[in-house]
């Protein structure tokens, strides 16, 4: 969510980079607005219920502008752009206590531990009640907020001119141990309306168990070869890379939160079966874009600990009675590699290092059956005889089926 105390006259491109450090989240955030008066940006936090006042720790990137720019410069030039229940508030003495005020950079930035605490702050930056009651969902959360004063707008001007502000960046012990939140609902003007236009590039380095998942667009380099670790201390993992996705235009208006369906795990994700290998993708759960086009894509993904089980055993009815006829041998792991690239065999795991490749030697092909109702998955087959195009072709379509049967 990013909510404003005051009306703005303008809001967009907003960057936000999030990574996981253990029990905490890291989280920077940029944007360019334009507004009248002094006010303040509020984003809410999945802290644990009842965090300290002192649980947030803000990082000062005020000298630092240009710390999305260098980001960008990891991915490839084609994506290197964006076109795109719990406790009660606080109360008695606590009240009448001001919350920290800590300066980072351009801003003044505060820790408001939970709803009822925003009387502690300057009145200028309250939240109104009426856009309270609309946040009911955040009622047990912290918020981060953070002090902006506008430039004063030129002479002749009706309204001030957009200026892109620093990137504000800070960290925070984040309720749950495997997700990572980016605060993208949008409350304008006091409204929370069910669908936003975004204009927003999210960057993340995930976690290791959702990173084979994520669909995002991914980076060439290591984050270390272009971001100044000396001005940006301990924002970025320098070693590892990043993912990146852009949400532009109309939108659901909700959070983005990375996390795969509840009760499963990477481990339980993946069937090993004697005839086949059945890699479940959960994509959709994790990337917004997807709703638009295939809205029951990540109804199925949040259900896979209960679809997998089923998926698994239609696959086996369906390949058991063929696999002499379709010369399966199990997935052997020093068999060469391919993948169905549409209605193409390919050489290799991906389009970034595949080419067409041959039938007729032994190999391991990895088909990605689908439906309206369920993402592409990954069921491997491994082949004594890698069938000719025109079979492989069938057996694409059957295996649809067989997605479809299970997933209507």
């Amino acid at each position: 969510m990013c909510l404003f105390t005051k009306a703005v006259s303008h809001v967009s491109s907003t960057h936000i980079f999030a990574r996981r450090e253990g029990a905490r989240q890291l989280l920077v955030y940029s944007m360019e607005f334009a507004a009248t008066e002094e006010l303040a940006m509020v984003l809410p936090l999945p802290v644990p219920p009842g965090s300290d006042e002192d649980a947030v720790d803000f990082i000062d990137l005020g000298g630092y502008a240009e710390f999305f720019a260098d980001l960008r410069e990891a991915f490839p030039l084609l994506y290197s752009a964006a076109q795109s229940s719990g406790p009660a508030p606080r109360g008695g003495g606590d009240l009448a206590v001001p919350l920290k005020v800590i300066g980072v950079g351009r801003f003044e930035a505060s820790f408001v531990p939970s709803m009822g605490d925003f009387s502690r702050l300057d009145p200028r930056f309250q939240l109104p009640g009426d856009v309270t009651q609309k946040l009911a969902r955040y009622a047990d959360w912290g918020f981060a907020v953070f002090k902006l004063k506008p430039k004063p707008k030129k002479l002749g001007l009706f309204e001030p001119a957009p200026e892109r502000i620093h990137p504000m960046a800070f960290s925070f012990p984040h309720r749950h141990p495997d997700q990572v939140f980016f605060p993208t609902l949008h409350v304008h003007d006091g409204q929370l309306t069910e669908r936003a236009n975004f204009d927003h590039l999210l960057i993340v380095q995930p976690p290791a168990a959702l990173a084979s998942q994520l669909d995002w667009f991914a980076s060439d380099r290591i984050l270390g070869e272009v971001i100044d670790e000396g001005r940006a201390p301990g924002v970025v993992d320098g070693a590892a890379k990043a993912q990146q996705l852009s949400l532009f235009g109309p939108q659901q208006n909700r959070d983005v939160v990375l996390a795969l369906p509840r009760g499963t795990t990477p481990e339980s994700l993946r069937l090993e079966h004697e005839l086949f290998t059945l890699q479940a993708r959960v994509g959709a759960l994790l990337n917004p874009a997807h709703v638009a086009y295939h809205p029951r894509w990540e109804q199925s993904a949040e259900r896979m600990a209960e679809l997998l089980p089923r998926l698994a055993a239609a696959f086996e009815a369906f390949l058991s009675p063929r696999s002499e006829a379709l010369a399966l041998c199990g997935r052997v792991a020093e068999l060469p590699r391919y993948f169905m690239n549409g209605r193409l065999l390919f050489s290799g795991t991906s389009y970034l290092d595949g080419s067409p490749g041959a039938s007729g030697d032994a190999g391991v092909v990895r088909f990605q059956p689908f439906s309206d109702g369920i993402e592409p998955q990954h069921l491997y087959l491994g082949f004594t005889r890698v069938p000719e195009q025109d079979a492989l072709n069938r057996l694409v379509q059957e295996l649809n089926q067989v997605v479809t049967s299970v997933v209507s």
